[in-house]
């Protein structure tokens, strides 16, 4: 858990959390106790990260990273966001567990070789 300053008398933390869901599965958690989202602008906000990043700028970072997780992992993979009990809102993110060799392997393309076959 990471404290920040505290914010209108309420101290501000930001909680991370990695566990395996499975064999194959991790699941990393960003958590805070912030002002947090109602439902709508959650669902709004999950509903955007979906969208391809050439039909709005908007929210491009989270567009962006989900996007790469989902080319690189496959489409069961990225970013899901949601309201937590404290308040505040919790990031999800689900990647494939791999090995050293399947991650170099499916680096190759950077590094001038042949195409990726995990893409």
């Amino acid at each position: 858990m990471c404290h920040l300053s505290e914010v209108a008398g309420i101290q501000q933390e930001i909680d991370f959390e990695g566990s395996f869901l499975d064999e194959e599965n991790i699941r990393i958690r960003v958590k805070d106790n912030g002002y947090g989202m109602t439902e709508e602008e959650v669902s709004d906000l999950n509903d955007k990260i979906e969208q391809p990043i050439r039909h709005s700028r908007e929210y491009f970072g989270l567009k962006n990273l989900n996007q790469r997780l989902k080319l690189f992992y496959g489409p069961y993979y990225g970013l899901h966001i949601e309201r937590n009990d404290s308040g505040g809102i919790t990031v999800t993110i689900k990647i494939r567990k791999m090995t050293v060799e399947e991650y170099v392997e499916s680096h190759v393309p950077l590094m001038g070789g042949e195409a990726n076959p995990l893409v």
